[in-house]
């Protein structure tokens, strides 16, 4: 009884979501591209760096910028296909050996226009970097 308790106030607490796996960064971006399928905010802000919700001003914020990202693929039905993931390590500077982690992700885009499904291919980069252990988004672009 009292693992069933404190598994249901996990479930309910702000740090237990479902799903989220940030052990490597190839799983915090499947988990970020799981999360804005399932429009799941949570889901998302977990994956991003401290650093990048400072850069966007702050968690409110983000969450509401997460929010309305999500508003706008519901409406027009978009959803991401993971195809592959690949590693370009960048120096931050010229001649720094400390390396910049970027993650390309081929994915399909599938949406409705005009009541037609369409999909397209396109990559998605993330800016990857290690925050208290886990694998953090620092950036995202298309």
């Amino acid at each position: 009884m009292k693992k069933l308790l404190a598994l249901s106030l996990c479930f309910l607490s702000l740090g237990c979501i479902v799903g989220v796996n940030l052990k490597t960064p190839e799983e915090t971006v499947k988990t970020w591209v799981r999360s804005y399928n399932d429009r799941d905010v949570k889901g998302i802000y977990v994956t991003l760096s401290k650093s990048y919700v400072f850069a966007n001003g702050g968690e409110e914020r983000v969450k509401a910028d997460i929010k309305s990202m999500l508003e706008d693929a519901k409406e027009q039905n978009i959803t991401y296909k993971t195809k592959s993931i690949g590693r370009l390590a960048l120096p931050k500077e010229e001649d720094e050996p400390i390396l910049v982690d970027i993650y390309l992700v081929k994915m399909d885009k599938e949406y409705t226009e005009n009541g037609e499904k369409k999909i397209e291919e396109l990559i998605l980069n993330f800016k990857i970097e290690k925050e208290d252990g886990k694998y953090k988004i620092a950036e995202y672009w298309d």
